[in-house]
C-alpha cells in the first residue's frame, strides 16, 4: 500500500515537469517568434547603427582638437565640476583615447590645460584658472576649451 502511494506521487510529479518543460518550451518559442528578425539579422542591424553610436559620436569632437595638439605630448586634464567619479573617467579615457599620443595629467600642474565641458560647454567665469592669470589659447566651440599660462 505504501509503495502504491510513492509510485503515484512520483508520477505526479513526474507530469508536473512534463507539462512545465512544455510550457517553458513554448515561452521560449514565442519569444523567438516575436524577435526573429532581430536574431536572423543583426548585421543589418549594425549596418544601420554604425558610426552612429555614443563613442563614435563623442570622438567626432576631438578632429580639430587633436590637430591643434599636434606636437604637444603632455597637456593636464579637467572636465565638469561636481560630476560623479565613473562620468569623469568615462569622459576622461574616451578623451585619452582619441588624444593619443597626447597624455592627460588628471588635475597635475601642466603649463596647457584642455577643459572638457560636455555638459555646460563654457567655463564658469569664477574659475580658478582664469582667475589666477591664464588666458584662454582656444575655444573649439564644442564643449573642449584649451588654456595655458599667461
Amino acid at each position: 500500500m505504501a509503495m502504491d502511494k510513492f509510485k503515484i506521487k512520483k508520477i505526479c510529479i513526474n507530469v508536473f515537469l512534463c507539462g512545465f518543460l512544455v510550457f517553458v518550451g513554448l515561452q521560449q518559442w514565442r519569444t523567438f517568434e516575436k524577435y526573429s528578425l532581430q536574431f536572423e539579422a543583426p548585421l543589418s542591424y549594425t549596418e544601420q547603427t554604425l558610426g552612429n553610436d555614443f563613442i563614435t559620436n563623442y570622438g567626432k569632437r576631438f578632429t580639430e582638437v587633436k590637430q591643434f595638439l599636434n606636437e604637444t605630448k603632455k597637456i593636464g586634464y579637467y572636465s565638469e565640476n561636481n560630476q560623479n567619479m565613473p562620468t569623469y573617467y568615462l569622459h576622461y579615457v574616451l578623451s585619452q583615447y582619441y588624444l593619443a599620443p597626447t597624455l592627460l595629467g588628471k588635475n597635475e600642474n601642466r603649463d596647457t590645460v584642455l577643459y572638457n565641458l560636455y555638459d555646460s560647454y563654457r567655463i564658469d567665469p569664477e574659475n580658478y584658472h582664469l582667475k589666477n592669470g591664464w588666458q584662454v589659447i582656444k575655444d573649439f566651440n564644442n564643449g573642449f576649451i584649451l588654456i595655458s599660462r599667461k
